[in-house]
């Protein structure tokens, strides 16, 4: 969702949001108009690339027909630009980027050109309608593309990438804007089919990411990528999408392809694993699964100041960050009383106002601690819980939770566990799914184990003991409950796979886990399927909390990834991700140390995995 001067990409402006109105400016002054983010939205960004939108040199925008100067190139990468007009117009100040002498077309050209790590801006069109705020118009432009990104490796040099609609849905062309919904319609001269100019390009062992914008909108019959390689003009053929939505401003990230020419093959979204529909008991229960930690700062929440629940836009984007994760299975850690139990402020009902809906929500898992070093007694705190799509699954038993005891025991009851150093901070969550697909059944565990020195604050565990015995309680109870059957695993582990340098002080535990369980992180890089973005930016943590960037605080610190999904008996990793949604505060709040204005909504990622049942 990063930052400026790790990947910035260099985008006509798009990914913007929404303004509110008053009079316009007198008649005799120039008319000014300034494009920018509002503070309450979401920066649009990928969740392997990472990237902020920002303006170009020679852009331009209109209203009502009437063109803008261009952006100079001293505001080259600016997110905010003030923009002159030689006319003053009239209102309603119906704004599009790229600027053109219609009043309401836009239009999605028939030939785009590569862009290393990025797509061609001219291909990106956005709209709004500008207001007036003090002494200045300002817009924020809505996007109206949707961007798919291909991942292939190998020897080849490719030379272009033609993407054709298999429907009769158009994709290239001039498409009427309405103002008032959002909605584009084709209008005058149509295409089918978007020429995708790279020129020559010859791959590698890594992956080279290309990026190709179509319409927003629903394509019943599919698409496919036809891919060309310079010695022979032969293609490889890629087909995807049939009966997709594609939203406007997010990229549909493609799973990575080796290049060979001649070959077909159907390409999976990392981003949009959606439900298998049909009922065929032969299909492999494929899906998308999650894991989040959602409390930023727990003393904050204990004292209900809460920034979570008393900012707007830190709310709102808790819940895009949620609904961005597409999981069909969603798992929690830190869920706290307010978030569980809460009517307005319930982690289900900030799901559900960012449409992540549909959902059969399991939350209310007491966890009653005291700490020391924060002195509250609470119900809930490092609370765990789940949800899960209710069209993709259904419950073959509803679990319960469980208090860890020492010496790597569990209990159900909550009065003898309570106590101990050791179970008084953590629990885990269980239950069994069924499939309803391929029929297939599976069981989770959802938890959130020690820190390091939990435990030992009167000297009763060494560090990393209280860890190692929440480990060891996983294993036993996954082996007593179903030993032969398909588990998944969700966390903030609270430790890593360290080396031998730098273990970590949560090392033994996390070995321990091992010995049952496959990492589905370490399980991609070792089979050569795991992105080259992540091999870089390797953290869980955001660096919210610790004033840092979030690509700036996950970049090459593998220590910082202790949120995990792990598997066991049939399952296996197909894509693995993090979402990097970041929003802004409403008191202007800034980083000491980042120089931006951009927060993460918890000082954890989520983490999203699909996998597939065997």
């Amino acid at each position: 969702m990063i930052m400026k001067k790790n990947l910035l990409l260099t985008l006509g402006v798009i990914f913007l949001g929404v303004a509110c109105s008053k009079e316009s400016a007198p008649s005799d002054t120039p008319f000014v108009l300034r494009a920018d983010l509002p503070e309450n939205q979401e920066v649009v960004k990928t969740g392997l690339n990472d990237y902020v939108v920002v303006w170009n040199a020679g852009d331009k925008i209109s209203i009502n027909g009437i063109l803008s100067n261009a952006v100079a190139s001293s505001d080259e990468g600016k997110r905010s630009v003030d923009f002159t007009f030689a006319s003053t117009p009239s209102a309603p100040y119906n704004t599009i980027y790229p600027g053109t002498s219609s009043s309401n077309t836009i239009a999605f050209p028939a030939s785009q050109n590569y862009v290393v790590n990025s797509f061609d801006k001219g291909a990106a069109p956005s709209y709004g309608v500008a207001t007036m705020s003090g002494e200045k118009h300002i817009v924020s432009l809505t996007p109206l593309a949707t961007a798919l990104r291909f991942a292939l490796n190998g020897s080849a040099t490719i030379t272009k990438i033609v993407i054709n609609n298999l429907g009769s849905e158009k994709i290239t062309g001039n498409f009427t804007v309405n103002f008032g919904t959002g909605a584009i319609s084709a209008s005058g001269s149509n295409g089918t089919s978007i020429t995708y100019n790279i020129g020559a390009k010859t791959l590698s062992g890594d992956d080279t990411y290309f990026y190709v914008t179509i319409p927003k909108g629903t394509y019943a019959s599919g698409l496919e990528a036809l891919v060309y390689e310079q010695t022979t003009e032969k293609y490889m053929r890629l087909t995807f999408g049939k009966g997709k939505t594609y939203e406007a401003g997010t990229v549909v990230e493609f799973v990575s392809k080796t290049y060979a020419a001649g070959r077909v093959e159907e390409v999976a979204a990392i981003n949009d694993f959606t439900a298998q529909a049909g009922g065929d008991p032969e299909k492999k229960a494929s899906f998308t699964v999650a894991n989040y930690n959602i409390l930023s700062d727990i003393e904050e929440a204990r004292s209900g100041s809460n920034e979570m629940l008393n900012l707007t836009n830190c709310r709102e984007q808790l819940g895009k960050c949620i609904k961005a994760t597409g999981a069909d299975l969603i798992c929690f850690n830190e869920v706290d009383e307010t978030f569980a139990k809460g009517s307005d402020n319930s982690i289900q009902k900030i799901a559900e106002d960012q449409g992540f809906t549909g959902y059969t929500w399991r939350v209310t898992n007491p966890n009653k601690v005291t700490h020391e070093w924060i002195s509250y007694e609470k119900e809930y705190t490092f609370a765990n819980g789940f949800a899960f799509n209710s069209s993709v699954f259904e419950y073959v038993n509803e679990g319960s939770y469980y208090w860890f005891n020492k010496n790597g025991g569990y209990t159900g009851n909550k009065e003898t566990a309570y106590g101990s150093h050791l179970d008084k901070f953590r629990t885990f969550v269980y239950a069994k799914l069924k499939h309803k697909t391929s029929g297939k059944t599976f069981n989770i565990l959802v938890t959130h184990l020690p820190n390091y020195n939990d435990g030992n604050s009167d000297g009763d565990l060494a560090e990393g003991v209280a860890h190692n015995y929440a480990a060891t309680a996983i294993n036993s109870f996954m082996t007593a409950t179903d030993a032969s059957g398909a588990w998944l695993l969700f966390g903030d582990m609270n430790a890593y796979n360290g080396t031998s340098g730098n273990p970590g002080k949560n090392y033994t535990g996390y070995q321990t886990l091992l010995t049952k369980w496959t990492d589905s992180y370490e399980a991609m890089e070792s089979d050569g399927t795991l992105s080259d973005f992540y091999k870089k930016y390797i953290g869980t943590q955001s660096g919210t909390n610790y004033y840092y960037g979030v690509l700036q605080y996950t970049k090459n610190h593998p220590e910082r990834r202790i949120d995990h999904i792990m598997y066991r008996g049939g399952f296996k990793a197909e894509g693995y991700k993090t979402i990097r949604l970041t929003y802004y505060h409403s008191d202007g709040t800034v980083h000491p140390y980042n120089e931006s204005d951009e927060w993460c909504p918890s000082d954890h990622l989520p983490v999203v995995v699909n996998v597939i049942l065997n």
